[in-house]
């Protein structure tokens, strides 16, 4: 049981991993701009992140 979750937990980190890289690259600078329109400050950046 253990070993399994260990397993799964080792999956999924690297998959993750890739996958935010794959954004990342996907999406670039323009999700850069959109979310920088959008989000002014903390407060709204907590709200945005929420939502």
């Amino acid at each position: 049981m253990i070993a399994s979750l260990l397993g799964s937990i080792g999956l999924f980190l690297p998959g993750m991993i890739l996958m935010t890289d794959g954004l990342k690259d996907a999406a670039g600078e323009a999700l850069r701009r959109v979310l920088s329109r959008f989000v002014r400050g903390p407060l709204s950046a907590l709200l945005s992140g929420a939502g």
